[in-house]
């Protein structure tokens, strides 16, 4: 494993650690990780998808960094995911569930900041993002690690985006 890829998997832990915690809390359903696999470009899988941009210094080695978390769901998923967390059947795309991505994704981080900080990775929150595929401000050549989950609700992707400034 090289420095690079294992600097991501720590980066990345906290975030996948998280998540299971906030689906579990707030969604009432616990989450199946699948195989982290490394993509290629920055096309998200999701119909509804939502952006936490991220940057920060690595303390440890005085690097700056710019890293993205994605949640993204099918509709279905994502439909299912809203009623839930509103207590009310919702069936389809509207203003009463359209935060509800930006929510999630941002009690995630909130969860993982903690981890981060003690492993030495400053965190500050550039701007979130709902439903577009927005990667301003990521080159094309960062690197994307995409991890496939399952709950109870159906499928989603969380995929994690960075920048070659976390390279040791």
């Amino acid at each position: 494993m090289s420095s690079y890829t294992k600097q991501f998997t720590i980066f990345s832990k906290p975030f996948i650690d998280a998540a299971k915690d906030v689906f579990e809390t707030m969604v009432f359903t616990s989450l199946k990780t699948g195989k982290p696999i490394v993509k290629k470009g920055l096309q998200s899988k999701g119909e509804v998808s939502t952006y936490l941009k991220i940057s920060g210094v690595h303390n440890p080695t005085k690097k700056n960094y710019l890293a993205m978390l994605s949640i993204s769901w099918p509709k279905e998923t994502y439909l299912k995911l809203s009623s839930a967390m509103l207590m009310e059947e919702i069936t389809q795309y509207n203003d009463e569930c359209s935060d509800i991505g930006e929510e999630i994704i941002k009690m995630i981080l909130g969860n993982a900041k903690k981890d981060l900080t003690g492993l030495g990775f400053s965190s500050y929150v550039d701007e979130s993002i709902n439903n577009q595929n927005n990667m301003q401000g990521l080159s094309k050549d960062s690197h994307v690690i995409e991890i496939p989950i399952e709950c109870s609700y159906g499928k989603m992707f969380m995929e994690i985006y960075y920048t070659d400034a976390l390279e040791l």
